[in-house]
């Protein structure tokens, strides 16, 4: 992973602790849990941006099929 440098951060005190149960859980220090969900957290939304113009569509035509549905169905 290479350097490291320190995050300091204002959490509520309820993430806090469901953070800690989760690390204590895991096996995994509180610092590489955080480290871990935050890098999955990112690699997730630049795979969801790089789809995002076709899924948007995609979202688009589904909702104007379930309007269609809905108004026929009432």
């Amino acid at each position: 992973m290479g350097r490291r440098t320190q995050l300091n951060i204002n959490i509520p005190p309820e993430l806090l602790k469901a953070l800690k149960r989760t690390s204590i859980k895991s096996g995994k220090p509180l610092s590489t849990l955080v480290t871990e969900t935050l890098e999955e957290a990112i690699s997730a939304n630049t795979c969801k941006k790089s789809r995002g113009s076709s899924l948007t569509s995609i979202e688009k035509r589904l909702e104007h099929l379930e309007k269609n549905f809905f108004s026929l169905k009432s």
